[in-house]
């Protein structure tokens, strides 16, 4: 018993059926001995290893059993078993299962140390074990040209089956009293973690399947809202024949999944409206071609040159009648269990970008450079190269742009004394570009960008360039009037760097860019290292304020500012 020889034919089975004649030896004749009554017997611990040996070839016969299970059930369509909404293939897996339990059970060890052993290493198998179902189950839901949208939600359905069953199999070990705190830690994780995660994101590609469709019907929906014109009140009945079409698509998805366990249905459709209403942002703002991050981008590239236009105040306010009409419909459905907080919040998200329309350039402007001013810059970022600044402030009364030190310190003044500001480009070093077997001629395009303050722009030319560790040399200087609106709004303004390479034939490539915040410049003499990156990073509120400027086709300021903060390495 303490090991089996190298020439032992026993099988785990024999050892198993051994204990079992044991206990039964001494259930029947030694317990019942006075001396022996109240002891805790022994002999289980004797055939511990072989236990723990036939829970390892239980888990490998279970994982074959659980994949010719899902083969089973795939042949048969993932039919629903028994009129219940998962199929077969969850019943028989969890029927497989019990036996390890069983075992347990049988064995009624008194010795409570190992009995927590056993229910953990049983534990473990089912740990294992699931996981490989799951993984079969996620596999056919990603298939998405061979499994229609009725068998995801079966699908869908068997992962929600497994985590009930998973709490029924617990609470039937006596919880963690019984089973331990281990065997609690992983069933907890396996149906808390693991098993709620993949549900999670397979709900949420199941609603994304429904993308195409939705999106074409939105597609249209906008297209009728671009017509409405005039300054008439615009009735619903006018709204409810706009968006016919796309409640019809809306309803139809939503009863496909109207069979699914409560848990699925909710997160489906919670996933559904979220979708919807992103749809309807993309849609109505068609977000730059530099905003790569977008998850619909990949979904809805058929739309990328699409709706260009920009929306009227008229054409806003049918916006958000549309969105009024959208709630009504998930909210129709009781099974679906929407709050409608949870709705508000989106609506009110998405009122508020197409608010956006209705302001002013100016206004938008400044508002999107106080968005960047609070918006944080520790997003780690690869940088591509350094440029090397010097500033220096002139004062009133001052006839140059000298400075009193004491102590070593420049003595300044209140920042209302400043009338000009001198940017010296000294240096750029680490340029990382691409060969392309041409020399480099960078050049350093510096921009004041301001809610009230036009752009003023110098270039510089690079005067000395070391080709063997491309190091690029300006020394030159770049003075900035700090008149009263400047001085004013200095706390939101910024410096907006572009190194780009000056190319005879063919413009301009751009090499690196970054931005400075402007009042740091007003606070005396600096030497700045400012690093450059591939593009600007914004916040989504940002990146919605200039798809909304990039409708402005005829507004000239809008359309420059869009193009300086959407400029892309090119090189």
């Amino acid at each position: 018993l303490e090991g089996p020889p190298p020439d032992d034919n026993h099988t785990t089975t024999d050892y198993i059926n051994l204990l079992f004649a044991v206990k039964s030896l001494y259930d029947t004749y030694v317990q019942k001995v006075p001396k022996f009554a109240n002891q805790t017997p022994t002999y289980p611990s004797w055939f511990e290893p072989h236990v723990m040996r036939w829970f390892q070839e239980y888990q490998e016969n279970s994982l074959t059993f659980v994949e010719n299970a899902v083969k089973t059930d795939k042949q048969e369509g993932f039919a629903k078993y028994g009129g219940q909404p998962y199929s077969i293939s969850v019943f028989d897996t969890f029927c497989n299962l019990q036996q390890g339990y069983e075992l347990v059970n049988r064995l009624h060890c008194s010795n409570m140390e190992l009995r927590s052993n056993y229910l953990y290493r049983y534990a473990n198998v089912v740990h294992v074990v699931i996981c490989q179902y799951i993984k079969h189950i996620e596999i056919e839901l990603q298939n998405k040209e061979g499994t229609s949208t009725a068998v995801m939600c079966v699908l869908l359905d068997n992962i929600q089956t497994t985590r009930l069953n998973l709490q029924s199999l617990y609470q039937e070990m006596g919880g963690e009293a019984a089973a331990g705190a281990k065997c609690k830690g992983v069933l907890q994780d396996l149906q808390s973690g693991i098993l709620a995660n993949v549900l999670s994101t397979q709900c949420e590609q199941l609603a994304h399947s429904f993308i195409p469709s939705v999106a074409k019907e939105v597609h249209t929906t906008c297209n009728e809202l671009a017509k409405l014109k005039g300054d008439d009140v615009i009735k619903r009945e006018t709204m409810n024949s706009i968006v016919e079409h796309l409640m019809d698509e809306l309803h139809k998805r939503s009863q496909i999944i109207l069979t699914c366990l409560p848990v699925v249905l909710h997160k489906v459709a919670k996933e559904m409206w979220l979708m919807t209403m992103d749809i309807i942002l993309y849609m109505t703002l068609r977000p730059l071609a530099t905003d790569a991050s977008h998850y619909l981008n990949k979904h809805l590239a058929t739309y990328a040159g699409t709706h260009k236009h920009h929306f009227s105040v008229k054409q806003c306010e049918a916006l958000e009648i549309t969105l009024d009409i959208i709630k009504e419909l998930f909210l129709s459905y009781e099974e679906i269990n929407l709050k409608p907080a949870m709705l508000d919040k989106s609506i009110t998200k998405v009122i508020q970008v197409i608010s956006l329309f209705r302001l002013q350039t100016t206004e938008l402007i400044k508002m999107f450079l106080v968005e960047a001013n609070k918006q944080a810059t520790n997003t780690p970022m690869e940088t591509y190269g350094i440029l090397n600044v010097e500033t220096h402030l002139k004062h009133a009364g001052q006839n140059n742009k000298s400075h009193l030190r004491i102590n070593g310190n420049v003595l300044c003044s209140s920042v209302w004394s400043v009338t000009s500001a001198f940017i010296s480009v000294v240096s750029l070093q680490d340029l990382k570009v691409q060969s392309t077997g041409n020399a480099i001629r960078p050049t350093i395009e510096l921009t004041v960008i301001g809610p009230t303050a036009p752009g003023t722009r110098k270039k510089f030319v690079a005067t000395n360039c070391s080709k063997s560790n491309l190091l690029f040399t300006f020394n030159q200087t770049f003075e900035v009037a700090i008149e009263e609106d400047l001085r004013e709004s200095s706390d939101i303004t910024e410096l907006q760097i572009a190194v780009k390479n000056h190319v005879v034939f063919g413009g301009d490539k751009q090499l690196g860019i970054a931005v400075v915040k402007f009042s740091s410049l007003l606070e005396g003499e600096h030497e700045l290292e400012i690093k450059l990156f591939n593009m600007l990073k914004f916040s989504k509120k940002n990146w919605a304020i200039l798809s909304v400027l990039a409708k402005r086709n005829h507004d000239e300021m809008a359309k420059e500012f869009v193009s300086l903060k959407s400029q892309i390495n090119n090189a």
